[in-house]
């Protein structure tokens, strides 16, 4: 049987690798086709795959694999040894689509392949702003549409998915490339994911906007956030002093300058992490050795001593 057992498939590996290398020698594109399809060891697939330059045959390795009919869903039951398998017919797949330039062969693959891992590379090359839209709105796979979403320059289209789409990393890449303000606005206020609002927040510039979050949002870092894109010192005085948030309170000292409102802050706070914040940056010797023998908390006491040492 052995006789009948192509030399790129003998199990010694120098002679298989020997007839894959006399095949790209010869640039027998047909033969590499069949190896790549039906070889048993990757390391001779792999460089078959790397001795093809036909771009419809590299289209071709791009959307059939061996695993190509198995879902995630079933690859799940699967042994270990088939996973690896199927990880390497992912980067097999990869590999072909990174030598085509063909934009043709390129959308085809992006719109078409069966398996995301292909559809995922072609977009990286793909050119065409029409294709690359419908991909980012109606791809399956949501890593595919936030590659494809990297690349689309429509705001719209942006704005669109950033409202629309059913999942968070799908709407928070298309968040950071919009740039109407109003719409950032009205995402930073009214989406339920937490990390788009975080990311929404970075990008908005009304501080009248921002002290609403930082006063409304439901979520800490969120709040955070919109409290470190303030700028206007009589915002974050107020926010100091009376915000109903102790961390936001706390945030907000962090970036005053005014030293009798720190000193303010310190004596009056009732939360020790906000006093102990505004302790950190006091200056005035006197007051820090007042707060170290007198505040009513070991911690804040403590942090006093410590500035003075530091002064």
């Amino acid at each position: 049987m052995g006789l009948f057992t192509p030399a790129w498939n003998s199990d010694n590996e120098e002679k298989r690798m020997e007839a894959v290398k006399k095949e790209i020698a010869k640039d027998n594109q047909k033969k590499l086709h069949e190896i790549v399809n039906n070889a048993k060891y990757d390391e001779v697939r792999q460089m078959a795959v790397r001795g093809i330059t036909d771009q419809k045959i590299l289209g071709d390795i791009a959307k059939n694999t061996r695993y190509g009919e198995i879902s995630l869903e079933e690859l799940l039951l699967y042994s270990t040894e088939v996973d690896n398998e199927f990880n390497k017919d992912s980067n097999l797949r990869r590999e072909a689509v990174k030598k085509i330039n063909n934009q043709d062969i390129l959308m085809d693959i992006a719109k078409n392949a069966e398996k995301d891992s292909a559809r995922m590379e072609a977009v990286i090359k793909v050119n065409d702003q029409d294709v690359l839209v419908d991909i980012a709105k109606n791809d399956e796979d949501k890593w595919v549409r936030e590659e494809a979403v990297m690349k689309v320059t429509n705001q719209d289209v942006l704005v669109d998915i950033a409202k629309n789409d059913e999942d968070e990393d799908v709407r928070r890449k298309a968040v950071m490339k919009v740039t109407n303000q109003d719409v950032l606005v009205d995402i930073a206020k009214n989406d339920e994911d937490i990390w788009v609002r975080w990311d929404v927040t970075k990008k908005i510039t009304d501080q009248g906007v921002l002290v609403d979050i930082a006063k409304n949002d439901e979520d800490d870092g969120v709040r955070k956030e919109a409290v470190m894109q303030i700028t206007d010192q009589d915002v974050l005085v107020d926010m100091a002093k009376n915000c109903e948030y102790k961390t936001v309170r706390m945030y907000a000292v962090e970036k005053i300058i005014d030293q009798d409102v720190l000193v303010d802050i310190v004596k009056n706070d009732e939360d020790i992490w906000v006093r102990a914040t505004a302790v950190r940056k006091i200056t005035n010797s006197d007051v820090l050795l007042d707060v170290s023998k007198n505040d009513e908390n070991e911690d804040v006491r403590s942090v006093a001593n410590d500035r003075i040492n530091n002064i």
